[in-house]
Order: C-alpha cells, then sequence, then structure tokens
C-alpha cells in the first residue's frame, strides 16, 4: 500500500521491508474488494503470492450522511489485519509493524 506491490517484491535489493515479510509476494498490483464487516464498510486489498492470494491490506471507510468521509488504512498492523481476515475467513499475510530503512549499498 505505502510503496506498491512492484517495490514489495524487490524489497529486498531496493529495501523497505524485512524480508521475512515478503517472501514469494508477486510484482503486480493488488486487487480490491468491499465487504460489510461488523456494520461498516472494508476494502480488502488482495495481493498475490506465488502460493496464492492473500489480504495484506484493508481500509475501513467512515460514513456521515451516507458519503465517505475518512478512510483509514491498515496495512502495517498485524492484529487487525489477523482479527479481521480471522472474522471473514480469508487468508492473510502480515507486513509486520513499521516501514524499513533502504538498504545500505
Amino acid at each position: 500500500m505505502l510503496f506498491g506491490s512492484r517495490r514489495m517484491a524487490s524489497a529486498e535489493v531496493e529495501g523497505g521491508m524485512d524480508p521475512r515479510f515478503i517472501q514469494g509476494v508477486l510484482p503486480e498490483p493488488p486487487r480490491v474488494e468491499a465487504r460489510e464487516h461488523r456494520g461498516r464498510w472494508l476494502v480488502l486489498h488482495w495481493y498475490r503470492h506465488e502460493g496464492g492470494e492473500a489480504v495484506r491490506a484493508v481500509t475501513v471507510l467512515t460514513e456521515v450522511d451516507g458519503r465517505i468521509a475518512r478512510l483509514q488504512n491498515y496495512f502495517f498492523n498485524p492484529d487487525f489485519l489477523t482479527d479481521v481476515a480471522g472474522e471473514l475467513g480469508v487468508p492473510v499475510r502480515v507486513n509486520g509493524h513499521r516501514h524499513c530503512r533502504p538498504v545500505a549499498r
């Protein structure tokens, strides 16, 4: 979400994420899917991996007067991603808690 799936797929060279979180990710844009969950709308971001798709980010939509008033994206929040994916019964892969520094060259 923050630097794209292509950057994730090359993070071992370019830096950005801990290698344990990017194994097998493919450099393709994620597909998104809207789902209702606990009375609110979520957008699930499905990333492709060598072993299939998994949710790696969730965007929570907040409505006010029938319009989207707020977007909250959860990418570096493993607990939230795991909980939501578990409740929805979808596969998930987490991204750690933060963006890492670039690789030293």
